[in-house]
């Protein structure tokens, strides 16, 4: 969903719960209309492609915990994973 809004108060928004500065650094144009979008999903997860190398894949475990460093979220989509 593009419309996802977060309520922790971190500024996370989009459908890959991206704060605006970490587009910045690392948004792609996914889709090709020339515009890094953090609200359209094909740029969200070519975005999440680039972040996820950049914070170490391909480490898995490493990456995981560089895109989100919170227990409960490595967790869980390493057993989702099956990893």
């Amino acid at each position: 969903s593009t419309g996802l809004k977060n309520h922790t108060g971190s500024g996370a928004t989009g459908p890959m719960q991206f704060l605006p500065s970490t587009l910045r650094r690392h948004g792609v144009d996914g889709n090709g209309d020339g515009v890094a979008d953090i609200n359209n999903v094909e740029d969200a997860i070519f975005s999440a492609a680039k972040y996820l190398k950049a914070c170490g894949y391909p480490n898995v475990q490493k990456a995981l915990w560089g895109y989100n460093p919170s227990t409960s979220y490595y967790n869980k989509v390493m057993r989702i994973a099956g990893m």
